[in-house]
């Protein structure tokens, strides 16, 4: 018992978990030069988020990730995506047809 009342440690404990996530999001807010370029980059390399966050200085694949699932279901991607769906499928098409 005598040992471990010296032992003083919080365990990464965050008083205000709210409030720490909040100064997260506004210090990471994305622009709108970056959510272009990662739309742009996404039709070219769907779901490869180590190579779109590597045009994307500021972001890692990680944000790049979390940005995607976010925003996936939203109006604005809805474009992205059903391009990305016509590219999918072009590609199956070529891979299937006889040659």
């Amino acid at each position: 018992q005598k040992r471990w009342q010296g032992f003083d440690h919080l365990n990464g404990l965050v008083p205000d978990p709210v409030k720490d996530m909040d100064e997260q999001r506004a210090a990471r807010a994305w622009m709108d030069e970056e959510r272009q370029i990662f739309m742009d980059k996404f039709l070219l390399y769907p779901k490869d988020f180590r190579k779109i966050a590597s045009f994307l200085p500021a972001r890692s694949p990680g944000d790049c990730v979390a940005w995607f699932y976010k925003h996936q279901k939203l109006d604005e991607f809805a474009a992205v995506r059903r391009k990305q769906q016509l590219k999918k499928r072009r590609l199956q098409a070529d891979a299937r047809r006889p040659r």
